[in-house]
């Protein structure tokens, strides 16, 4: 199969009970070779997809020998200026915060390799950007805000959950905390409540087995850091 296009897509979302509506136009989908052939099984497949999200684009450029033995392959995501607050109202969760402001940039690569006796990998890199972020409680009560956060990856397993990070700047957080009258700290009221324990509470099976996360963070800056405190006890 060879020279799979579809251009100009457009898939158009209004949701009424949210009174928003979402549009993903300027589809692209191309699959330029594709082959179950054994002579063709080293040729790398290459598919692609973008589009515009509410305006925002989104890539994914694939490369992959899915019929090798090394089930070789490599996806490439890149997003520029995602709003994140569209799409927080679809949270599986009630959340205790309002995000009134945000957007996402990210370039990540992940990579997936499979070879005869020996552990498959799957590696994350690239960087993400979360930019002009500002949360309020759920009374509208300021939380935290940031002119941006840089995260950049070095050498990610997720298999194995060893993660490295190359650097993350933080560039003009403000965040807010009040304690109240009866000595309760504003943000430990964000954290869940913690589940009632059963009575007799079955013991867990750990298994020797399973990785652990292991995080190596080479540097961090942050820079024009605010912290604002209220205290009324």
């Amino acid at each position: 199969v060879s020279n799979i296009q579809i251009r100009g897509g457009k898939l158009s979302f209004d949701d009424r009970p949210e009174g928003v509506q979402h549009e993903v136009d300027d589809i692209k989908i191309n699959i330029p070779f594709l082959s179950t052939l054994s002579f063709y099984s080293d040729t790398y497949v290459e598919p692609h997809f973008s589009a515009k999200i509410n305006g925002a684009p989104l890539a994914l450029n694939g490369k992959s020998r899915p019929f090798a033995d090394s089930r070789e392959s490599e996806l490439v995501l890149e997003l520029d200026d995602l709003q994140l607050a569209k799409y927080l109202a679809y949270s599986p969760v009630d959340l205790p915060i309002k995000v009134r402001s945000g957007a996402l940039d990210g370039d990540l690569r992940f990579r997936f390799l499979q070879t005869k006796g020996q552990p498959s990998t799957l590696s994350l890199g690239g960087q993400v950007l979360l930019k002009d972020l500002k949360v309020e409680e759920s009374s509208g009560a300021p939380l935290i805000s940031l002119k941006q956060l840089g995260v950049t990856l070095g050498d990610a397993d997720l298999l194995k959950l060893a993660i490295g990070i190359e650097r993350i700047e933080l560039d003009a957080p403000e965040i807010d905390v009040r304690i109240s009258k009866q000595g309760v700290v504003n943000w430990l009221g964000l954290l869940p409540a913690s589940p009632a324990a059963p009575a007799e509470a079955a013991p867990k099976k750990v298994d020797p087995n399973a990785p652990t996360l292991q995080l190596l963070v080479d540097a961090v800056a942050i820079q024009d850091g605010t912290v604002n405190l209220l205290d009324q006890s």
